[in-house]
């Protein structure tokens, strides 16, 4: 560390009466609420209540308490600042908008799942603060060890609330800076090497406010009073890649190792384009936003859109931040690390309306930042007032892919024009049955036949006999159902409830979508209705098809 700024904080610390009685009562009395002993115990609503209940219930229901999470970035502001983004930074949260509870990645879920959810996010933490009381750290080995324990939920300590919450709970081992960009700021002024992740680094300024006799919080409060990292003076611009030109942010939005793209993803119903984007483009994102386009999304939806806040008998009005605006943010906040948003059906929805003047953003050079800014006056002053930013134009920063799926049988509800398709690279995904297929040669129910035979019969037809109501767009997936109720053997029964299940999911799709306009080259003639089709097939199974539809050697 720097002699000059060691100097400074030890003189600030020894001229001012820094009084650490008030603050341990602070420490104490949320000890009392969230200490390991105190969450143990908590099960089903009450739990879920504890972590995450909204504002809105412990102000009607005048709970004795406030939820954690209100806790940590509401009421102990003086042990570190979770400023930024949204509530999409927690876990959980409980959104009044959609009246749901939205997981990290936005995902409605029910008030079960959400307590599932508590459940999974409690134990690790108990079993975490088990091995924390139980650690020294009095060297940044011990940080490092910590971290490579195996069959431990490492990435939960990576959570600004999380170290927020260790830091309350254990204010000698955790330090109070919880952000990237925070801790890397410090870390750099004081010339230190940076640990390798949030964990360590946080424990790297633990160290050092020991190593100077300054309780953590003090340390804090030092930093920001002598306001040691924020520029004061504007510096001419380097000439490397990253210009400092404002606090906080690569304001030439370019990461030093990641380039965005925007990828369509597109094939046949059931494919796997959503299991392709999760599993093998972001599988090793840690940040990842998510939404899906329908015929009534619009651009305020996916951008965000200026709504009233209503707090007692006051009414204010507020900017709510739509999936774009809170991935571009989480992409600055996090210059090197990858962000992606992932846009679900993108052709169920009026793209290029949906995008608005962000589809200017959407060229991008060949480092994958946007050649060409845009001025929106609602996104910019978000992303300033939440930041400390001083952004006078936007670009998609080159940290953020935009990874949506298409359907290639849903083309013709809203036709993607030819300047927005120019401004994205393809991807089909082949809709071919491999050996690692996890569930190919099981029975489908009511049939004895293999899924894996069943698709390729019907989709041989479908590429054989193709028309103009007809053609290879609307292939059945090797995704397309789910293989509950399928047989191992052929001699295992099928229950009726698997058979309807089953029938109404496969042969619905066919009946109302390929063969709607053709039904008597599909099935047999007498069958008239979806339920009469349904019917048969739990009586007769595949004799429903006419025989050239279903021809096996």
């Amino acid at each position: 560390m720097k002699n000059i700024i060691k100097e400074q904080i030890i003189n600030e610390y020894n001229n001012n009466n820094y009084n650490y009685e008030d603050k341990k009562i602070k420490y104490d009395k949320f000890k009392n609420l969230y200490s390991k002993d105190s969450i143990s115990s908590l099960e089903g609503k009450e739990l879920l209540y504890r972590f995450f209940a909204p504002k809105k219930f412990f102000e009607t229901k005048r709970s004795l308490y406030k939820s954690l999470i209100y806790n940590l970035e509401f009421v102990y502001k003086e042990f570190g600042s979770l400023r930024g983004v949204s509530s999409y930074k927690f876990d959980l949260h409980f959104s009044e908008k959609n009246n749901s509870w939205i997981t990290s990645s936005k995902e409605k879920v029910s008030e079960e799942k959400a307590i599932e959810i508590t459940t999974i996010i409690r134990d690790s933490l108990v079993k975490w603060f088990d091995l924390i009381e139980n650690t020294s750290f009095r060297t940044i080995e011990d940080y490092e060890n910590f971290k490579n324990l195996k069959n431990y939920n490492f990435s939960l300590l990576e959570k600004w609330w999380v170290l927020k919450y260790l830091h309350i709970l254990y204010p000698e081992k955790f330090s109070c800076f919880y952000t990237k960009s925070n801790l890397d700021k410090i870390l750099d002024k004081m010339e230190i090497k940076k640990g390798e992740n949030n964990f360590i680094k946080n424990g790297q300024l633990a160290l050092i406010a020991n190593e100077l006799e300054i309780h953590n919080v003090f340390l804090n409060d030092i930093l920001l009073k002598l306001n040691l990292f924020t520029e004061t003076k504007k510096k001419k611009k380097s000439k490397t890649k990253l210009k400092d030109e404002i606090e906080n942010i690569k304001q030439d939005f370019v990461s030093e190792n990641e380039k965005g793209e925007n990828l369509i993803i597109y094939g046949t119903p059931g494919c796997g384009k959503s299991y392709y984007v999760d599993n093998v483009l972001t599988k090793n994102y840690s940040n990842k936003i998510r939404t899906t386009f329908y015929q009534d999304y619009s651009n305020t939806d996916f951008v965000g859109q200026i709504l009233p806040i209503v707090e007692k008998e006051r009414v204010s009005y507020e900017f709510n931040p739509g999936p774009f605006t809170l991935a571009l943010e989480m992409a600055i906040l996090n210059p090197n690390e990858r962000v992606a948003l992932i846009i679900e059906e993108l052709n169920r929805g009026n793209a290029s309306s949906i995008f608005g003047d962000i589809f200017q953003l959407l060229d991008r050079d060949d480092k994958g930042k946007s050649i060409y800014p845009i001025v929106n006056t609602h996104i910019i002053k978000y992303l300033n007032k939440n930041n400390n930013y001083e952004l006078k134009e936007i670009r998609i920063p080159s940290n953020l892919s935009i990874f949506a799926t298409m359907n290639t049988s849903d083309q013709n509800v809203f036709t993607l024009d030819t300047a927005f398709k120019r401004r994205w690279k393809y991807k089909k995904i082949i809709n071919e049955f491999k050996q690692d297929h996890k569930f190919k040669d099981l029975y489908v129910p009511g049939a004895d036949i293999t899924w894996k035979d069943l698709v390729v019969l019907i989709n041989n037809y479908m590429v054989e006999n193709t028309d103009n109501f007809n053609n290879e767009d609307k292939q059945i997936g090797i995704y397309f159902i789910n293989p509950k109720g399928m047989r191992s053997k052929i001699e295992i029964k099928s229950s009726d409830e698997e058979i309807e299940e089953f029938a109404y999911k496969f042969l619905e799709y066919l009946w109302s979508d390929v063969a709607k306009f053709q039904r008597e080259k599909w099935f047999d003639p007498t069958i008239k209705t979806l339920d009469h089709l349904v019917q048969k097939y739990k009586e007769k199974g595949l004799e429903v098809f006419n025989k050239n539809v279903i021809e096996r050697e």
